[in-house]
This record gives C-alpha cells, sequence and structure tokens, in this order.
C-alpha cells in the first residue's frame, strides 16, 4: 500500500458520497394549487365572463348549492319497494301443444310405399333361407302396387319408393319361384331306390 493512499472500502477520490447528487434532487417541484381560489376565478354558471357564447340547448342552470356536510353516520336509505310475486294457475303447470307430426302436415300417407321397399330389399338375401324370399317378395310387390295407386292418386309422394318395392319384391318373388321350380323338378327327377 502506497503512502496517503485511501484503505480498503474508502474512496479513492475522496468524494464526500452525500455530495453527489445537487442540492434539492428527488424531492417533488413545487406547483401552484390549480383548485386554490387565489389561482383561479370563481366559477360562473351563467357563462357571463366566458369568452363562449352560451349554449341555447343546455337546460337551465340552478344556482350551486354548497357542499352539504357529511356525517359519520348517515341517514339510512328508505327500503326498496317489494317485489310483486308472479301468479301461477292453480291447476300446475301446462304443456305447450305439440305441433302436428309431418305425415299429418303433409296429409300424405306413404307407408305402404315404404314398406314395399323395405319388404323388396329385405326379400332378395332371404332367398336363401327356407324360400321365404319369394313370400316376401310377392308382399313387396302388393303393398308397392297400392302405394303406387295411393300416389298416382296424390294421397302419397313416394311413387320412387313403391317403385323400387315392386321391382326388387319382383325379382324376388320370380327368383324364389324359379328356386322352388327347380328344386322341386331336380326332386322329381332323381331316380328313387326303394
Amino acid at each position: 500500500m502506497q503512502p496517503g493512499s485511501p484503505g480498503p472500502g474508502q474512496d479513492p477520490y475522496q468524494q464526500s458520497p452525500y455530495n453527489q447528487y445537487p442540492p434539492n434532487y428527488g424531492q417533488v417541484p413545487q406547483y401552484p394549487d390549480p383548485f386554490s381560489p387565489q389561482s383561479s376565478p370563481p366559477y360562473d354558471p351563467t357563462g357571463a365572463g366566458s369568452p363562449y357564447p352560451p349554449d341555447p340547448f343546455a337546460p337551465p342552470s340552478s344556482p350551486v348549492q354548497p357542499p352539504q356536510e357529511y356525517s359519520l353516520y348517515p341517514e339510512p336509505a328508505a327500503p326498496p319497494p317489494p317485489v310483486p310475486v308472479p301468479q301461477y294457475p292453480a291447476a300446475g303447470y301446462s304443456v305447450p301443444p305439440m305441433p302436428p307430426p309431418m305425415m299429418a302436415m303433409n296429409q300424405n300417407n306413404n307407408t305402404f310405399g315404404l314398406l314395399s321397399m323395405i319388404f323388396g330389399i329385405v326379400a332378395l338375401p332371404m332367398l336363401c333361407c327356407f324360400y321365404t324370399g319369394a313370400a316376401i317378395g310377392i308382399g313387396a310387390v302388393v303393398l308397392g302396387i297400392v302405394g303406387l295407386q295411393k300416389a298416382n292418386r296424390g294421397e302419397a309422394d313416394n311413387k320412387g319408393m313403391a317403385i323400387a318395392g315392386i321391382v326388387c319384391g319382383g325379382i324376388a318373388g320370380f327368383l324364389g319361384l324359379l328356386w322352388i321350380i327347380a328344386v322341386a323338378a331336380f326332386h322329381f327327377a332323381t331316380p328313387t331306390y326303394s
């Protein structure tokens, strides 16, 4: 350590840490109070001293009321008015009426055409199950004819379903009858050994 040098923890430039900032540094500057009566003229509700003309659509002004004194315990407010209780029917709740179903709204009876199409489609794979496809196919043809007649009269609007049922049922009935005839012919054509 050199002679005249500061010791550990001391400033080598020998400046006081308290004189680093200018005086009044960090203090809030003093501005005049804009709400004090000395700094602004009193409010004129008539607008006579204002450089702007008065508003012709403004409501008439009332004299300025002095501020009210507030107490520690304010006056209790008036209770709110009672809420009216809704009146319910004595017999209970009613169910709103249901809208009529689509069939009743159209006044169309599409049941025969729909059943004919379903039976006609089911009849084709049922040919393999004990010859029931032929019977179901014949039923599909009958229902399809009835459904087609209703569609032609305007009582139904599913003419395509009825035609599909007639076609599928007719094919299933025809193939079923051919199958039954072929099995019967094969049965009678085979010789019997007794």
